[in-house]
């Protein structure tokens, strides 16, 4: 029986705090932390099913076990993991052990389950169970296990209560075990911390914990439960100038987050800290797990400790709501945008196709550069194509990121559309001035003297484009509103334009539609 109290001692000492420290966490750097802490809060879930995996091993082995003493220390086992994962499981199991036939059983049982309650809000029944406990005849393993218990209890049930005489509870039980436990006992030097907290003695708490995560003996879980007390002890001494206190919090966060567990309070605890400091992004994201935890957990206190928070919690919750939902109807948007935009470009292309073909059946010179003038067309399409891809592949990597004000910046400016409608003039123009290469010469020659066009070498002006896409054949002003990006108002005062500076008004249009062709022009 000896041997059955020593074991669970090792079991429940392990994950009185349950999160895991990191080795020398006073010397990782803050930037290290915050990354470290960013990544488990991504992973947080696959981390619970890692530690399912790990109870549901305990169970195989439960079910498997043929000695009473042997199915009973797995028990007790499985209910102390369950502490740190679902409390509901927890309280099952610790009722198993309560039914027990041997009152060593149902008092170990009993106290497994005065862990568990305060966890639930079940303050009242958790207090009158241990107080039922009688420990005459208690050996040394089962009062030193009693008495961890008592000290847990306390240690919860002061988080939501009144601190002064929940305070006072734990550091008798921490007395207690400072004379039970061997000085060479890691678990001693928590204890004398927890005795002496709230007693003005800071540096003999300190020191204490400070020796527990510099000992290579400690297990990763004692260790955690020091960090975790000295960044409360940073936060009653007021010690932030340095970021001790934020340093050892995002500590035992991680070490929570890392281990899967799910009714540990580096996480709340974290929170709140970084609410004080307002650095409200990361509060959200570490609140947020902790109330998800609350929730897979069953862990009621977490919620109360919470609770203070609600408001903000739900006000960024709106915020963040309303900026994905703008996101996606801008990100639709977009995406609908540049899909008509390429169908648009698609039938430019195809009826440009169908007006060049047409100009080389009309007997025309621009026959032999019929080649040229379509590839550069479908180079031009393909090349749009790309750049849309392009540009979509850009806010998919900067949504990815949460880049959410850059995606903004991007789809209120017109930059995509600006581009693709330079890209399309400048081919329009180099294909024109390649298959009439004096069209410009010969349009001012139908212009009055004083009113000629005027453009730079090797580019076309509104005017010209307009023009070329009449002698091409294309006079309907929709269409020529849709290829050139203007209003229909603007091709009309374009076109009437034209019209005053001709030397002939009337006959102007047709012999703009014979430039470059075998047809005569008319004077």
């Amino acid at each position: 029986m000896n041997k059955f109290f020593t074991v669970l001692l090792m079991i429940v000492a392990a994950s009185l705090t349950p999160v895991k420290a990191q080795k020398q966490p006073q010397l990782m750097p803050m930037e290290e932390l915050r990354k470290e802490l960013a990544e488990a809060l991504k992973n947080r879930e696959q981390s619970i099913q890692k530690a399912v995996q790990t109870v549901d091993s305990l169970k195989t082995e439960l079910a498997r076990a043929e000695d009473p003493e042997q199915s009973y220390r797995l028990t007790a086992a499985v209910a102390s993991r369950y502490v740190d994962l679902q409390l509901d499981s927890a309280v099952a199991y610790s009722r198993r052990l309560m039914a027990s036939p041997n009152p060593r059983y149902q008092t170990c049982g009993q106290m497994l389950l005065c862990r568990v309650l305060p966890l639930e809000g079940r303050d009242i029944e958790a207090v009158s169970l241990y107080n039922s406990i009688d420990t005459v005849g208690m050996n040394l393993e089962a009062l030193r296990f009693y008495h961890l218990t008592g000290e847990s209890i306390w240690r919860s049930l002061s988080l939501t209560a009144d601190t002064a005489v929940f305070d006072h509870n734990w550091a008798s039980h921490s007395r207690a075990l400072v004379d039970l436990l061997d000085e060479r006992d890691l678990l001693r030097n928590r204890s004398v911390a927890l005795a002496n907290c709230n007693t003005g003695h800071p540096t003999v708490e300190s020191a204490n914990l400070l020796n527990i995560i510099y000992s290579a003996q400690a297990t990763p879980r004692l260790k955690a439960d020091a960090t975790l007390l000295l960044g409360q002890l940073c936060q009653r001494e007021h010690i932030r100038e340095s970021n001790e206190e934020l340093h050892y919090l995002m500590q035992s966060a991680l070490g929570e987050l890392s281990e899967g567990i799910t009714t540990g309070l580096g996480l709340p605890t974290l929170g709140v800290a970084l609410y004080v400091r307002g650095e409200y992004d990361l509060t959200f994201d570490v609140m947020n797990a902790a109330l998800a935890n609350a929730v897979y957990s069953g862990d009621t206190m977490i919620s109360a400790l919470l609770a203070p928070y609600a408001g903000f919690m739900r006000q960024v919750t709106e915020r963040k709501t309303a900026l994905y939902q703008w996101l996606f109807v801008g990100a639709t948007t977009l995406f609908l945008a540049a899909l008509a935009f390429g169908v648009i470009l698609a039938r430019r292309c195809r009826r440009l196709k169908k007006s060049a073909a047409a100009t080389a059946r009309a007997d025309s010179p621009l026959d032999e550069r019929q080649r040229s003038f379509t590839l550069d067309y479908l180079n031009l399409y393909a090349s749009i194509n790309e750049r849309i891809e392009e540009a979509m592949r850009t806010f998919r990597r900067k949504l990815s990121a949460g880049q959410i004000e850059e995606v903004h910046r991007l789809m209120k400016s017109n930059k995509l559309m600006d581009d693709q409608s330079r890209l399309f003039n400048e081919t329009f123009d180099r294909t024109t001035l390649i298959l009439m290469p004096d069209f410009v010469q010969q349009v001012n020659s139908l212009l009055q003297p004083d009113k000629q066009l005027v453009c730079e070498p090797g580019q076309l002006s509104t005017e010209l484009r307009i023009l070329a896409l009449a002698r091409l054949g294309i006079d309907e002003t929709a269409m020529i509103s849709r290829f050139l990006g203007l209003s229909h108002n603007t091709i009309y005062t374009y076109r009437n334009r034209l019209r005053s500076r001709a030397l002939d008004r009337d006959l102007f249009m047709e012999q703009i539609a014979g430039i470059g062709g075998g047809a005569e022009k008319k004077p």
